[in-house]
Formats: structure tokens, C-alpha cells, sequence
């Protein structure tokens, strides 16, 4: 967290004129997270003790959301002032795309791209799955309904020629987590930085394994969706023997368009 005070510190006084042409300060200032169980809270959640330690003229604080798609028409109608989302979906929004087709959104501006997320794609250890194609027929947590993770989830799967051969739910991290170790699911989709509480938590209870993505399905759809880049989970994260091959994408912080473009 220590790389993005300077960006907090910018951001603060950007905030300055938006306070003064308001009138007067703004009392509060609300970042749209995530899941609880995910990544984007509990940055959200450091973004907003930084500010309160930096600001004394107003509170910040973090919220947790469904997700990139909320966050950004949260964002839209003014009822956040800053929010944690996806590259693609940021990407999708500015130009109305995907779920913002015919609505592009146009009051929403990019801050800076704060980490790598990781697509991990979560089963139990002892069933017999190995790769993306093995779904078929199975059922799958895609994500929160308005989350970044159904993109991926649909893309990745699409791609692997099995999108119409899962049984698929949507589901948050949190309730996908449950109903994996209950059986209830299969696999569920997790977009999120590494390591994820929830996939961290459940890994504790019971053998969990990450399926990989690579070869030429990784190939494949680096080519076909540019946001996506190679990524890699370390070796020992929830207690894997060996590093798995995935695909990563950047986290953006973004703002009202509001705040005065010579200072952000």
C-alpha cells in the first residue's frame, strides 16, 4: 500500500476544488468496492484509512459492492466519489459496450491502474478435474451478478468451447466458497489478487486445487481480449506444490469526472 500514498496524496488535493466549488467541504468520501471476501475491499478499505489519516476536512470510507459493473453506474449517477474496477469492464463502460451497450458511461474518469488481478478458477482437490475443458456438464460459480469475474468467466469459457455445456450459476465469492465445500458446486471463478481470503479460508478447510490456464487456450484468448496478460500463482499458495499458469488483468482506481483534470 506503500506505493500508492503519493497517488493519495494527489488525489486529496484534487478533492480540494470539488469541496470549494460544492461550497463546502465534502463530509464524506465513499470508495465502491467489492465482496468482503474478495481483493477489491479491503484496498478499498487502506485507500480509505490512508485518506482519513491525510484529510482532516472529511471521512473516508470503503463499501463493499457486486462489483466492477455496479461500481462504475455508482460512479455514473454521483453516488460514490471513487471506485476499485476492472480494465475490461472500465474499457467496456467508456465505450458502451457488453452490459453498457447503448449507455456508454461518460462521467467517469481513470485514475491509475493499482495491481494485477488473477484468474483463478477454484475446485476441490480430490475431484477429477484438470483443466478448463473438464467443466463441461459441471456446475460453475461464474461470480456476483455485476461483477468483473462473469466477464472473465464467460470469455474464458467461451473460448474453451464449453460456455454452453456448464451448468452456471452466479454467485458472490463468499456464497461460491460455501457451496463449493458443500458440494454443492464444482468450480467457481475468482477474479481477484493473489492470495484471496475467501480461496485462502476455504483451502484451510478442506484440499483445494487452481485449474490452469494456459497453453494454447492462455494464447487464444490473450489474442482475442488484449486486456488479458500471462499471469502465474506461486508455488505454496493455498498449498499448491507448484506454480499454475492463468491470466491477469489490472485493477484501475477511477473517479467522478468531476474532479478538475488538471490535478488528477
Amino acid at each position: 500500500m506503500a506505493r500508492f500514498r503519493s497517488l493519495l496524496v494527489l488525489l486529496a488535493l484534487a478533492l480540494l476544488p470539488l469541496a470549494a466549488a460544492a461550497g463546502e467541504p465534502l463530509k464524506t468520501l465513499t470508495i465502491a468496492t467489492g465482496s468482503t471476501g474478495g481483493t477489491y475491499y479491503p484496498i478499498g478499505a487502506a485507500i480509505a484509512a490512508i485518506l482519513n489519516a491525510s484529510l482532516e476536512w472529511t471521512t473516508a470510507r470503503a463499501i463493499p459492492s457486486r462489483g466492477s459493473v455496479e461500481n462504475l453506474l455508482w460512479l455514473e449517477r454521483g453516488e460514490v466519489e471513487l471506485a476499485i474496477a476492472q480494465q475490461d469492464v472500465a474499457y467496456y463502460a467508456f465505450h458502451g459496450r457488453e452490459a453498457f451497450a447503448g449507455r456508454p458511461l461518460g462521467r467517469v474518469r481513470a485514475l491509475a491502474a493499482l495491481y494485477p488481478e488473477t484468474i483463478q478458477v477454484v475446485v476441490r482437490r480430490d475431484a477429477p478435474l484438470r483443466g478448463i475443458a473438464d467443466l463441461r456438464g459441471r456446475r460453475v460459480a461464474l461470480g456476483a451478478h455485476g461483477s468483473g469475474t462473469v466477464f472473465n468467466a464467460r470469455q474464458i469459457l467461451q473460448v474453451a468451447g464449453v460456455l454452453q455445456e456448464v451448468r452456471a450459476v452466479e454467485a458472490s465469492f463468499d456464497e461460491a466458497m460455501t457451496q463449493l465445500e458443500q458440494r454443492n458446486l464444482d468450480a467457481a471463478f475468482i477474479t481477484a489478487g493473489v492470495p484471496t481470503r475467501v480461496i485462502q479460508d476455504l483451502a484451510e478447510r478442506v484440499p483445494i486445487r487452481i485449474l490452469p490456464i494456459d497453453g494454447t487456450l492462455r494464447e487464444g484468448l490473450m489474442r482475442r481480449y488484449p486486456f488479458f496478460s500471462a499471469g502465474s500463482i506461486p508455488v505454496g499458495s493455498y498449498g499448491s506444490p507448484e506454480a499454475v499458469g492463468t491470466l491477469a488483468i489490472p485493477a484501475l482506481l477511477l473517479c467522478q469526472a468531476a474532479l478538475p483534470e488538471e490535478t488528477v
